[in-house]
């Protein structure tokens, strides 16, 4: 399973952003899911930019009536003719937020009530195999203090979020919980996930909604500080947050639960259950070389045959230049139960043939890293992903470059969210196009 953010309130990764939520699923049986679309058709723009299709969605959820979730539904119903779009019977009804200037509509377009393909639910119910939603959430452990700025069905009532749903997916030995802004407040669900699934959920990926609480700051860490002891009590879940929890919170869940607890931003995506889950990086040995020499011949010949013979010489690279690699502490392996199925560079501080770039400019004069010489056995796929989230552990500034021919790697370096810097020359003089990611 693969979860991609289409849209959040952030981006690492250069897309545009607004205040909402989109997640697009790709479940390992080749169905795709679309949790919530937004307040707009920005999901169905980051989308495309994503390589992601919309056309391919077999199933859409949306978690609540709010606009920043189902703002994006007549796009969606526009550009996929085939799925259906699951939500509570009583998303529709009227939702309002307090704001300086008085009560403001947040509701769904109602306009869209009475399409065909929208299937209402209540309660728990099991839209397809593997996958719940549920609702009808009991509890009053650490509801958002922000609740009390949301009304309905009238102006007049404060709303208890009947229309809020959450979904379950069991794939495999994993099990993931989705909430999209967690108004029955996030422990509550969690608790009634692990009620109807027999255990905690394995990842649990919500917006927990602390915006606006209106507590001053004292009150505000005493609050953060219960929820986490609540949530690190699910000691075998990951958390992934977003949206609605805000950045200053979950900086403060950050400090108290460590990589328990991450951020998914817009165009983030995370592998659960998944072939990249039963991979491992390590340090290249000396003995991995006559692998390595196997794995550089198959990324050669796939350059040759995808437009691209020139990059890399037949001897490329050498012997000498992978033990110079292998004694820097520069060079990596990823193994496949293993067994090594691709290779990569990363080297921290100043690059030579990066200290003059023509044509335009680096982002920032900030210390980086650079990915180099990143070749695979073709037998899994992602392997500039999964080298990019390792540098990512170490590094806040990556550079990297290719050649003008190499098509294939330009793609997944723009997919990545690197943006284009201009042109450096290598150590032959040959011109490389030169890209750079940056996380400040």
């Amino acid at each position: 399973m693969r979860i991609t953010s289409l849209v959040e309130n952030t981006s690492r990764r250069g897309l545009p952003v607004e205040h909402g939520l989109s997640l697009y699923i790709q479940l390992e049986d080749g169905r795709n899911v679309l949790f919530d679309m937004g307040q707009s058709g920005l999901f169905a723009q980051n989308a495309e930019q994503l390589e992601l299709s919309l056309k391919d969605v077999d199933i859409a959820i949306i978690s609540h009536g709010h606009y920043d979730h189902g703002g994006g539904l007549s796009t969606f119903l526009e550009q996929n003719h085939k799925a259906k779009v699951y939500l509570h019977t009583e998303a529709f009804e009227g939702h309002y937020s307090r704001r300086e200037t008085g009560l403001r509509y947040i509701g769904l377009d109602t306009e869209l009530a009475d399409n065909a393909r929208l299937v209402f639910c209540t309660g728990t119910t099991c839209i397809a195999p593997g996958l719940t939603l549920f609702s009808s959430v009991g509890g009053n452990c650490l509801l958002p203090h922000g609740n009390r700025l949301l009304f309905g069905p009238d102006k007049t009532t404060n709303d208890c979020f009947c229309h809020e749903q959450n979904l379950i997916i069991q794939e495999g030995k994993e099990t993931v919980l989705l909430a999209g802004c967690a108004h029955s407040g996030i422990i509550n669900i969690v608790r009634k996930a692990t009620e109807l699934i027999g255990n905690a959920p394995s990842y649990v990926l919500a917006g927990m909604h602390l915006v606006k609480s209106g507590l001053n700051e004292q009150e505000e860490d005493k609050f953060i500080s219960q929820l986490t002891k609540e949530l690190k009590a699910y000691s075998s879940t990951q958390f992934l947050t977003m949206h609605c929890t805000g950045e200053e919170a979950y900086s403060k869940l950050r400090k108290l639960m460590g990589n328990q607890i991450e951020y998914l931003s817009c165009g983030d995506n995370v592998g659960i259950n998944s072939i990249e889950n039963n991979l491992k990086i390590r340090r290249t040995r000396h003995e991995d070389i006559p692998r390595l020499h196997e794995i550089f011949a198959i990324a050669r010949n796939f350059m040759a045959e995808t437009g691209n013979p020139n990059q890399w010489a037949p001897d490329y690279p050498s012997k000498e230049l992978l033990q110079q690699d292998i004694k820097s502490g520069d060079s990596y392996v990823v193994l496949r139960r293993d067994e090594i199925v691709a290779t990569f560079v990363l080297r921290g501080g100043i690059d030579p043939t990066y200290n003059t770039i023509f044509e335009g400019a680096w982002l920032n004069d900030l210390p980086y890293a650079t990915i180099h010489r990143i070749a695979s056995s073709g037998e899994v796929k992602g392997m500039l992903h999964l080298a990019m989230q390792f540098a990512l552990l170490q590094y806040d500034n990556i550079r990297i470059d290719t050649h003008a021919d190499n098509q294939v790697m330009q793609n997944a370096i723009k997919k990545e969210g690197f943006e284009y810097c201009g042109i450096i020359h290598c150590w032959n003089g040959s011109e490389r196009l030169a890209y750079q990611f940056s996380n400040k």
